[in-house]
């Protein structure tokens, strides 16, 4: 399915109104978290991710829907991650990769994506509002203050316990996490020696 559309995409690229190439970006990124396909090979699917981002005619009025529509494919931050590598590495899939990590940190952080990009080019003030939450003591907090108000059901009080045990453990992989986005929405074209 991907090589034919790949194929379509790349011959024609202008044939999808800015609408079907948000469905397809999102259909073909919702197949790239399958998780049935993480051992296989990626090309036809970066391929045509490529295409589409590329073949977005207005980029600065879509950023904020291909934004909110991408971060609500999942809510796992594993997931967020392969959906920013995902991307391809044009200057549009930098500048959509960019958004999109802060969109993912914002989700994280907020348990809703909060942030909403205001035109293409990111600016590095737009990830200062998150920075100070990324700590691991203040991730520990927040996973500690949730395990706290779901431990008051009585039914889940045991299996809670259990999974307040491991908070060190998931708030250190949470960190890992935005601190991977936060790299790729800092990852800013390297100097070229001269």
């Amino acid at each position: 399915m991907s090589s034919s559309t790949c194929h379509c995409t790349s011959l024609c690229p202008r044939a999808y109104s800015d609408r079907d190439l948000l469905l397809l970006l999102t259909v073909v990124s919702r197949v790239g978290l399958d998780t049935q396909l993480a051992l296989k090979p990626t090309e036809y699917l970066r391929s045509l991710l490529h295409n589409l981002v590329n073949s977005i005619r207005d980029l600065n009025s879509m950023l904020p829907r291909i934004c909110m529509l991408l971060i609500a494919l999942s809510e796992d931050h594993h997931n967020l991650r392969w959906l920013v590598e995902l991307l391809p590495d044009s200057m549009r899939g930098k500048h959509l990769t960019r958004h999109l990590s802060v969109s993912g940190i914002s989700k994280l952080l907020n348990n809703r994506c909060t942030y909403i990009p205001s035109n293409t080019e990111f600016q590095l003030s737009d990830l200062r509002p998150y920075l100070s939450r990324m700590r691991p003591s203040s991730l520990l907090r927040g996973l500690a203050a949730t395990c706290y108000r779901r431990s008051h059901h009585p039914h889940r009080q045991r299996e809670e316990e259990e999974d307040c045990a491991s908070m060190d453990q998931q708030a250190y992989f949470l960190c890992y996490s935005l601190l991977a986005l936060a790299n790729e929405a800092t990852n800013f074209l390297p100097f070229e020696a001269k």
